[in-house]
């Protein structure tokens, strides 16, 4: 299913959010829709929306993106295993009801993010509570992490050069 626009508009907030205007200035590292494999002899896999990763600190957070309420409630896994976890909606949702409405609705422990979609900006209305990740549960999050931004880097890389050979080729007529 194609992803909504206010779904990648949401996606680019949290991504500038990572390092500003500058990429060499990155506090965090993260992308969009990272599969992690949770348990290793059922397979059970979970999209994490977006991860990101805060190399001093050593800690992890995990944002999951509902843009309606039917979204919010679809029996879809909401993937909060992270150090820090997020509900992330755009603020035409979250007006739908009250603050006190969305706590009782999340685990006390996610904190929510609302993104003002036309300004592309965004605010915490909730904070999270920290939360323990064990040794082996950071590790899987960095593979993760790792493998998607790969599996992107060489999607990026293809379709770069599928676009220089079509420019070229058009170039020849």
């Amino acid at each position: 299913m194609a992803k909504t626009e206010e779904t990648l508009i949401i996606e680019d907030v949290l991504y500038q959010n990572l390092f500003g205007s500058n990429p060499c200035l990155a506090r965090e590292y993260g992308t969009k829709e990272v599969t992690v494999t949770l348990l290793k002899e059922k397979k059970v896999k979970e999209i994490v929306d977006f991860l990101s990763y805060n190399a001093k600190k050593d800690e992890f957070r995990c944002y999951e993106i509902k843009v309606s309420m039917a979204d919010f409630k679809s029996k879809a896994a909401k993937t909060w295993i992270g150090n820090y976890n997020y509900l992330v909606i755009p603020r035409e949702l979250y007006l739908k009801q009250s603050l006190y409405e969305w706590k009782e609705q999340i685990p006390y422990y996610v904190g929510i993010i609302v993104v003002n979609v036309e300004r592309r900006s965004k605010w915490v209305a909730k904070r999270p509570s920290p939360m323990e990740v064990s040794a082996g549960m950071k590790f899987m999050l960095r593979q993760s992490l790792i493998r998607t931004l790969f599996y992107q880097n060489d999607k990026l890389k293809k379709n770069s050069a599928a676009k220089i050979e079509q420019i070229c080729q058009e170039t020849e007529k």
